[in-house]
């Protein structure tokens, strides 16, 4: 009886041997064929960029040469809307003086928040009262004076100092 348990545990240890075996050499084989894939894929990769590198190229030199006209035009363009700006800026300061607003608003004389600009036809006096003191006012109680720094030191001085 003890004779076929052995012959069993033969039969179960060759089994076992076997499939061992047949599993290094299907893991080796496929390793092999991973590498000849990958050697493949390298080759093919290499063929394809030496056949389509030239026609890149070739397109990016081309492109580049359509694009140049407009991008010079966009810098021309660019210039000239920097220009009419410009002129608009002295437009804008030619159709209503600073001093006459001061004038018209002498108590914001000297106030850090004053601006006496016009946008459009439309004075902006200053920060606090965009359209200027209420007529009658002989003072603004959100004057504060302009505060001057001078430049070799940490001394400041005002408007009343001058």
């Amino acid at each position: 009886m003890e004779n076929w348990q052995q012959d069993w545990v033969k039969n179960v240890e060759t089994a076992a041997t076997s499939l061992e075996k047949f599993l290094q050499d299907a893991s080796k084989e496929m390793g092999n064929r991973a590498l000849t894939l990958m050697e493949i894929s390298d080759e093919m990769a290499e063929e394809i960029e030496q056949a389509i590198a030239p026609a890149i190229e070739q397109m990016e030199t081309q492109f580049t040469a359509w694009l140049d006209p407009f991008l010079e035009l966009g810098a021309e363009l660019e210039s000239f809307l920097h220009d009419i700006q410009w002129i608009d800026e002295i437009s804008d300061f030619t159709d209503f003086s600073a001093e006459s607003l001061s004038i018209q608003h002498p108590i914001c004389q000297g106030c850090r928040h004053y601006h006496g600009e016009v946008y459009n036809g439309t004075p902006f006096i200053c920060a606090m009262h965009p359209y200027g003191i209420i007529d009658g006012s002989e003072s603004c109680a959100d004057k504060e004076a302009i505060v001057w720094r001078l430049p070799f030191g940490s001394a400041e001085a005002s408007e009343d100092d001058f």
